[in-house]
């Protein structure tokens, strides 16, 4: 504040304006789910999810989901009844170069974990979600594989297509996808991949 000589208040006002635009690598990801066509009833199924990291940027603490197909009875799949409830029916696979991003200066992303205790497995009827530690990453060029073991329920009916559907989903809200791709046998990352499997007629 300014005074004149006469002893009047002087005021001015400025105001002054910024545009900033936060730019991030591109982000995409390719997702296959294994295998396909027509499989027995009775029988465990193992339903491999692979996602695989074709963009320019590390994809930070991603989450998995496997959609559990629906009937009127519930799901189509289940897991092994008879599975050991001590251990993981789940198998976990990691291959590619390291995460080259750094959650702060000399802090690096580490790798996605390959064991069932290194993350959070959220299970339903519905689906299943692997949920990746804080700090954990899928470094570009690295592909993750998800091996699900599970059978049909007792009851489907044969010759009725399944559709089962798996994602992924980044963390990290400026990580968005800008590309998906699907190889044979897969859907989409989600983006959902979709894929549709057929209950021979063999039944136990």
């Amino acid at each position: 504040m300014e005074i004149d000589e006469a002893g009047n208040r002087l005021e001015a006002d400025a105001e002054e304006h910024a545009e900033y635009r936060f730019l991030t690598d591109p982000t995409s990801v390719s997702v296959q789910k294994l295998p396909t066509g027509v499989r027995p009833t009775g029988q465990l199924i193992p339903f491999t999810l692979s996602f695989t990291n074709t963009g320019e940027t590390d994809i930070h603490e991603p989450i998995f989901t496997d959609f559990i197909p629906q009937d009127a009875d519930g799901p189509m799949l289940i897991l092994d009844p008879d599975r050991d409830p001590s251990a993981s029916p789940y198998s976990f696979a990691l291959t590619g170069p390291d995460p080259t991003s750094e959650q702060e200066p000399g802090v690096p992303w580490n790798r996605l974990p390959t064991n069932a205790a290194g993350m959070s497995i959220s299970e339903s009827e519905e689906q299943i979600v692997f949920t990746m530690p804080e700090g954990t990453a899928l470094g570009v060029g690295q592909t993750y594989t998800i091996t699900v073991p599970m059978m049909f329920r007792p009851g489907v009916q044969a010759n009725v297509p399944v559709t089962n559907e798996t994602s992924i989903t980044a963390t990290d809200p400026a990580q968005s996808f800008t590309e998906c791709s699907v190889r044979p046998g897969e859907g989409r990352a989600s983006r959902r991949s979709s894929r549709s499997w057929t209950a021979s007629t063999t039944r136990r």
